[in-house]
């Protein structure tokens, strides 16, 4: 999978000066019911003519009009900062039901937010498409990005085949390791985990490593969603984000 599309590095600089943000883990839970966001909770920014907005009980990925070359939208969460000292976890559910391969996708982004060079971003591009008996495209990739370079070998990548399902990413304080695990089924069907792999901003231990020079007793992150399109028309309830709930994680 090598044609990802979207750069979270256009969006690091969006909520610099969020000063009343939350540096530590906040458990908070979002299943994007009303009519619009919750500007207390999350702020957005958007670029052409993407834009992320609720619609049917999901943050729905659209884009208006006539789609150009490179419309986006991030939503970055306002109300918790989980740390680099404590435990957390995030699940959260998406669905692409576009069948552009790779032009369109949604997903998240984990950044070191001392330092906005240095993230996670892990795109989910749908289900694919069946030409000749083949898959092409689909499936979904984790990429690292540290000082704003992909450090070699930074890439995670899982293909369930499914154009809807769930994400876990689970911080350990200890290990200091991200892991991450998709499951091809929703929360109403219940969760199947299956491990993606693990990411060590400390630089080692990780299936991927790269050090992000985190404070040990300071540090945290900043997390946040997007959509994404490279010239492909998307409609309300092609591509969505649901059921965020980041908690500390059970025993």
């Amino acid at each position: 999978m090598t044609n990802v599309i979207f750069s979270p590095a256009r969006a690091l600089g969006l909520a610099l000066a969020l000063a009343s943000q939350s540096h530590a883990l906040t458990p908070f839970e979002e299943s994007f019911k009303g009519d619009t966001l919750d500007p207390s909770a999350w702020y957005q920014t958007k670029y052409a003519n993407g834009i992320l907005r609720q619609n049917g009980g999901k943050l729905n990925f659209v884009t208006r009009k006539t789609a150009t070359q490179d419309d986006y939208a991030v939503v970055e969460l306002l109300k918790s900062a989980p740390g680099y000292n404590e435990n957390w976890q995030l699940i959260f559910e998406l669905g692409n039901t576009t069948s552009h391969v790779y032009g369109t996708s949604c997903g998240i982004t984990i950044l070191n937010s001392k330092d906005r060079n240095d993230h996670l971003y892990i795109q989910f591009f749908g289900k694919g498409v069946k030409r000749n008996g083949k898959w092409i495209g689909g499936g979904l990739i984790a990429d690292v990005v540290t000082d704003g370079k992909h450090p070699e070998s930074a890439t995670i990548e899982a293909d369930p085949r499914v154009s809807s399902g769930a994400l876990r990413i689970r911080f350990d304080r200890k290990t200091k390791l991200l892991t991450l695990w998709a499951s091809p089924t929703t929360k109403t069907e219940g969760y199947l985990w299956l491990r993606m792999g693990s990411f060590s901003p400390a630089g080692s231990g990780g299936d991927v490593n790269a050090n992000w020079k985190m404070d040990p007793a300071a540090g945290s992150f900043n997390i946040q969603l997007f959509g994404s399109s490279l010239g492909r028309q998307v409609a309300s309830g092609e591509i969505w984000i649901d059921n965020f709930d980041l908690s500390a994680p059970k025993p």
